[in-house]
């Protein structure tokens, strides 16, 4: 089963040549030398990249909430939006225009307390298909 890791890292290394990601193989020395709290077979092989990291996404989202309520912004948490609504100015037949100069959205919203924005970034996710057809 260590043949198909090895699969998997080599793809992994074109992956990142394709997209200029400095990576490096390692042998399983050198993964034995720099992880030691790990346990490598002789024949494990690795790729390291050193400019890499993770991200913990609840701390980002909220650094980044912070940030937004600093510079003015008004958070709601915990609410659900229903729908969301184009409004163009000076056109209610024209409700399908991207063209939003002038024009707002509204996020309508469970507890009623509907939002207006000019702009917004949906991030719906799995919900994405609810909210934008």
């Amino acid at each position: 089963h260590h043949h198909q890791h090895q699969g998997l890292v080599a793809a992994c290394h074109r992956s990142a040549n394709q997209h200029n990601i400095p990576v490096q193989y390692m042998t399983s020395l050198e993964l034995r030398k720099r992880y030691p709290q790990f346990i490598f077979q002789d024949d494990d092989i690795g790729l390291l990249e050193p400019g890499g990291g993770f991200v913990r996404p609840e701390l980002a989202v909220r650094a980044a909430l912070d940030d937004a309520m600093e510079g003015g912004a008004k958070v709601k948490e915990n609410v659900c939006v229903t729908s969301i609504e184009e409004v163009v100015e000076g056109t209610d037949d024209n409700r399908d225009s991207c063209d939003n100069d002038g024009g707002h959205v509204i996020l309508h919203v469970e507890d009623g307390d509907d939002i207006m924005a000019k702009k917004v970034i949906v991030s719906g996710g799995a919900w994405m298909g609810k909210l934008i057809p």
